[in-house]
C-alpha cells in the first residue's frame, strides 16, 4: 500500500499506469528526485528500519531455518520457476 502511495506521489506517474509502463530501457540519465519525494522516501526508510528494529532481539522459529537453507540454493533459473 505505502509502495503503490510512493509511486503515485513521483511526478510524472499515476495510479492507473501499468507498472510495466513505468520501467523503462532507454539509455537516457534517469532524472534526479525531487527533493520532497527523496525526504519521503527516507521518512519511508526510516519508519521501516525502526519498526523491524525489536525483531533483530527475536530468536528463529522453524520454518526460518527452512527459508534459510532454501535461500542458500537459489539461482536465477529456480527464482524464475517458482
Amino acid at each position: 500500500m505505502i509502495l503503490l502511495w510512493a509511486l503515485r506521489s513521483i511526478p510524472g506517474t499515476t495510479s492507473s499506469e501499468p507498472v510495466a509502463s513505468l520501467i523503462t530501457t532507454s539509455t537516457d540519465p534517469p532524472e534526479s528526485l525531487s527533493r520532497p519525494t527523496a525526504i519521503w522516501m527516507i521518512v519511508i526508510l526510516a519508519v521501516t528500519v525502526i519498526a523491524f528494529t525489536p525483531a533483530l532481539d527475536s530468536p528463529f522459529v522453524s520454518d526460518d531455518y527452512f527459508q534459510i537453507r532454501h535461500a542458500q540454493t537459489l539461482d536465477l533459473s529456480t527464482l524464475v520457476r517458482d
